[in-house]
């Protein structure tokens, strides 16, 4: 019996093994000095202005950033520490960025069978401005999870074409919980040039702007297309994620060795911090046999007390 983390990687359950490991002294916080709070502003400006944080524009936003500071610093101040600094905070935004977006997608993964709706609200500028939009999102979005019981896990973007900000989102809607009416129309995509339908919300695209409500059928949910709009999603680095309060990424459960379908092993090189020196570690993964769950009825399943009710059982 091995004790795990257990979360979700598409249609399979994946558990890893918790390491017992020595307590360390807790890490002390230094305070934000003036080229923290400098260094903050111009990395929202600069990013807004869509100079973002990867692979292709980091050697750009890099300079621009490490030039403006040792510019409204003076350049008395050493040249070198502004950009050692820079370039560390920027490594630490982008690590943040991929656990944030990490943990984006195994809330979506482990939520799975229970959403019932993809969703988008695209800003019109005609109703709002974009500041007003997210807050009211956000506000909307907030009501309708205490309120109405909606479940909801999105992003916003924009658009790859005009750049116009979108909420795009995975919704579980209960029935006679939903604004107004969703009703089906059909009209012309001057992006695709053609006649197509969509689902829209009658109130929400009153109040913000062009919706679109489309129902998840149950072959998406077993054929993996959720899967792969949460990908779609995740892929983008720049927009920030909304998910509603208490959808896990993950539980803790013991895994018997005749649950394991098979072993994954990985190899992963780790600096001590300590020492400085670069050592290598085993990073093992097990996938979990697809029988592992089916003494629970889907429609029932709830992560959280499977997990309690498989701990009580195995200490048993």
């Amino acid at each position: 019996m091995i004790k795990c983390n257990v979360y979700r990687d598409n249609s399979h359950f994946v558990a890893k093994p918790i390491e017992s490991r020595k307590s360390s002294a807790p890490r002390i916080r230094q305070p934000k000095d003036e080229l923290d709070f400098m260094f903050d502003c111009l990395y929202e400006v600069y990013t807004d202005q869509g100079i973002k944080n990867d692979e292709k524009h980091r050697e750009e936003l890099y300079k621009r950033i490490t030039y403006d500071l040792h510019d409204q610093l003076g350049f008395d101040r050493e040249y070198a520490l502004i950009k050692d600094k820079v370039f560390q905070k920027l490594k630490n935004k982008a690590k943040a960025e991929i656990q944030r977006l990490n943990r984006f997608e195994k809330k979506a993964m482990m939520f799975k069978e229970y959403w019932t709706h993809f969703g988008t609200i695209t800003f019109s500028d005609e109703v709002m401005d974009e500041a007003t939009f997210e807050k009211k999102i956000r506000k909307l979005l907030s009501n309708s999870t205490n309120r109405s019981g909606w479940v909801i896990s999105g992003k916003f973007e924009r658009g790859e074409v005009g750049g116009r900000l979108h909420f795009h989102f995975l919704a579980r809607i209960l029935p006679g919980t939903s604004f107004s009416k969703i009703e089906q129309v059909k009209e012309y995509n001057p992006l695709t040039k053609r006649m197509e339908k969509r689902w829209k919300n009658v109130e929400l695209e009153e109040k913000f702007g062009r919706t679109d409500f489309a129902p998840i059928n149950r072959m998406d949910l077993l054929y993996g297309n959720v899967a792969e709009y949460v990908s779609k999603y995740e892929n983008k680095s720049s927009g920030k994620t909304y998910y509603s309060r208490g959808i896990p990424t993950g539980f803790t459960m013991d895994v018997l060795e005749e649950e394991i379908a098979c072993e994954k092993k990985t190899e992963v090189v780790i600096v001590d911090k300590e020492t400085e020196q670069e050592r290598t570690i085993e990073n093992i993964r097990y996938i979990l046999s697809d029988q592992t769950f089916k003494d629970v009825p889907e429609e029932t399943f709830d992560v959280k007390l499977f997990a309690k009710r498989r701990k009580i059982q195995s200490v048993a």
